[in-house]
C-alpha cells in the first residue's frame, strides 16, 4: 500500500447548497488519512462555516476567494505551497470535463464524485453512490478507461455507521414506532424541518422527536421556538457528532432524499422521504420502489395530513415497519468509504501489482462457482462436496441478501483472482474465508487480501478456521498476526476502536 499521498478535495457547502458534498468527501478523506495520505480541502469561504466538522477534522483547508473553477483552485494551492497532488477529488456540480482537464498538468489522477450523470467528465475514477446506478448512465460522458464505482456499495459514510449497523438492525426487529428522527439536511434552506415539526406537534401522536440541524441553518431560530413550545417532546441536536446514535435510537425518520439516505439505509431506518431539490427525485423514487422508504413527494406539495397519517399508519403496522427496515438495510452496508479508498490507495502483491476488493454481484456466480469447485479449494472447506450450479446460485443469492455477509471479489489490477467473505458472528466479530483461484495462487495475494479485510472492518475481531493439514492457510494467518484459540481456530483482535472524525 502506497503511503504519503497528497490528496486535494474540491467541494463547496453553504446554507443554499447544504453540506452533503463536503460531508461525503470528509468520509473518504478520513479513510484515506488512515492510509497515510495528507488531504487538502479547497472551497468557497462559506464552506467551513456551513460544515463545522470540516474544521474539526484535522484536514488542511484552503478558502477560494472566487467561484472560478480550475484557475482559482490552482492559485490557492500554489499560495499554500502545493504544486502537485497524487489525486484530485472533485465533488461539484459546477465542474465538468474542461475544468478537470485543466488540472491534469499538476494532478496525477482525478476522481469525480457525481450523482447527476448529466455532463462530461475527464477523470480516472468516477464514483456515483446512487442506488441502482448503472454503467450505461455514464456511457459517452467519461473516457472508456475510467473506472466506475457505482451504487450504494460505494456510499461515502463515516465508519461509525458500519460499526453501529448490527445493533441497529437487531433493535428494529419488532417494528415498534415510538421515536421519530427529523433530518432535512445540515442547513435545510427551505425550512422543511419547521413544516414537519408543526405537523407532528399539532397531531395527537404519542411519540418522541429528535431533530438534527446544523448551526448554519438559516431557519434554526424558528426550529428552536418550536422545540421550546413542544413540552419536552422534541430534542434539537445541533451539529451532532453522533448521527449514528440518533439514527440507531429512532424507529422512523422523516427526511430529505439526499445523501443522508444512505446513512439511514445502512442502519435499517425506515424513512418518509421529502424532495427538497431536483437531484433528490431519483433517490426517492428508487428507494420507494425497493420498499425501503415512503415517498411523500415535493415539499411544495406536502400537507400536514400526509405527514401525520403516514406516521399513524406505520405505528399500527409493526410488520410493515420491520420489513421496511430489512429492505433499507439490504441497500447499503456502510463500508463504501473504505472500498472507495482502496481504489486510490490499494494494497500491493509481491510483484507490485495493485490489489483491491470490490463487492460481489449476481454476475459473479459462474466465476465464484469455478473457484469453489476446484479440488484444492474444496479439500479444506467444511463441506467438501462440490455444489451443483443451481445450489451455488441459490447460495449466492442468499449471501447477497444477507446483511451479515460481506462478500467480495479480490482484484489484481483489473483481473478477478479470488473471493473474500466476511460473515458477522456477533457485533464485533467476523469470520473470514479466502479462496484464491488456482491459476493465481502465490505472489502474496492472500496476504494482500487479509490486509484489505482488516481495512474493511477495522473495528472487529477477525476469526478464521483452518482445517487440519491446510499448511498454507495456517502460515498465512499466523504471519498476519492471527493467534491460535483452540484447535484449528485463529483470531485477530480489532485493529482499532472506530472514532468520530
Amino acid at each position: 500500500m502506497e503511503a504519503g499521498q497528497v490528496i486535494v478535495v474540491r467541494a463547496d457547502a453553504s446554507a443554499t447548497i447544504g453540506g452533503g458534498h463536503v460531508m461525503r468527501c470528509l468520509a473518504l478523506a478520513n479513510a484515506l488519512r488512515d492510509t497515510g495520505a495528507t488531504c487538502w480541502f479547497a472551497g468557497l469561504a462559506d464552506t467551513a462555516t456551513a460544515v463545522a466538522a470540516l474544521g474539526q477534522s484535522g484536514h488542511r483547508w484552503l478558502a477560494i476567494d472566487a467561484p472560478g473553477n480550475a484557475t482559482s483552485l490552482r492559485q490557492a494551492l500554489a499560495g499554500a505551497g502545493v504544486t502537485a497532488c497524487d489525486w484530485l477529488i472533485v465533488d461539484h456540480y459546477g465542474w465538468s470535463a474542461a475544468d478537470e482537464t485543466a488540472c491534469r498538468p499538476w494532478a496525477a489522477k482525478i476522481m469525480v464524485i457525481d450523482d447527476l450523470a448529466d455532463r462530461d467528465h475527464d477523470c480516472d475514477v468516477l464514483l456515483d453512490q446512487t442506488f441502482e446506478r448503472a454503467p450505461a448512465d455514464y456511457e459517452g460522458l467519461v473516457p472508456a478507461s475510467t473506472t466506475k464505482l457505482l451504487g450504494t456499495a460505494y456510499a461515502l459514510l463515516r465508519p461509525e455507521f458500519g460499526d453501529a449497523r448490527a445493533g441497529a438492525l437487531r433493535r428494529r426487529a419488532d417494528g415498534v414506532l415510538k421515536r421519530v428522527l427529523v433530518t432535512m439536511g445540515l442547513t435545510d434552506a427551505p425550512n422543511a424541518t419547521s413544516r414537519v415539526l408543526s405537523a407532528l406537534l399539532a397531531s395527537e401522536l404519542s411519540i418522541e422527536i429528535d431533530v438534527a440541524l446544523g448551526d448554519a441553518a438559516p431557519h434554526i431560530a424558528e426550529v428552536e421556538r418550536l422545540v421550546a413550545h413542544s413540552g419536552d417532546r422534541i430534542e434539537l441536536h445541533r451539529n451532532s457528532k453522533s448521527m449514528d446514535t440518533l439514527m440507531t435510537c429512532a424507529d422512523f425518520a422523516i427526511g430529505a432524499a439526499g445523501s443522508t439516505s444512505w446513512e439511514r439505509c445502512c442502519l435499517g431506518l425506515p424513512t418518509a422521504l421529502i424532495i427538497l431539490a431536483d437531484n433528490q427525485r431519483e433517490i426517492a423514487a428508487r428507494l420507494s420502489a425497493a420498499s425501503a422508504a415512503i415517498h411523500l413527494g415535493d415539499l411544495s406539495d406536502l400537507s400536514s395530513d400526509i405527514i401525520v397519517h403516514t406516521v399513524k399508519d406505520l405505528s399500527r403496522a409493526p410488520a410493515q415497519l420491520a420489513a421496511m427496515s430489512l429492505a433499507a438495510a439490504a441497500i447499503c452496508d456502510g463500508r463504501g468509504s473504505t472500498r472507495a479508498a482502496m481504489w486510490l490507495a490499494p494494497e500491493t502483491a509481491e510483484d507490485g501489482t495493485e490489489i483491491r476488493l470490490r463487492p460481489a454481484t449476481a454476475a459473479d456466480c459462474e466465476l465464484l462457482h469455478t473457484w469453489q469447485s476446484e479440488p484444492g479449494a474444496r479439500r479444506y472447506m467444511r463441506n467438501a462436496r462440490t455444489p451443483a450450479p443451481d445450489e451455488h446460485r441459490d447460495w449466492l443469492a442468499r449471501r447477497l441478501r444477507d446483511p451479515d455477509c460481506l462478500l467480495n471479489i479480490i482484484m489484481r489490477s483489473e483481473t478477478p483472482v479470488g473471493s473474500l467473505r466476511l460473515d458477522q458472528l456477533e457485533p464485533a466479530a467476523f469470520e473470514i474465508s479466502i479462496v484464491i483461484g488456482s491459476a493465481f495462487q502465490g505472489n502474496g495475494l492472500g496476504r494482500s487480501a487479509l490486509a484489505l479485510a482488516r481495512r474493511l472492518v477495522p473495528e472487529a475481531e477477525l476469526r478464521a478456521e483452518v482445517m487440519e493439514g491446510n499448511a498454507p492457510s495456517e502460515a498465512l494467518f499466523t504471519a498476519a498476526g492471527f493467534l491460535p484459540r483452540g484447535y484449528g481456530l485463529r483470531r485477530l483482535p480489532p485493529l482499532k476502536t472506530a472514532t468520530l472524525h
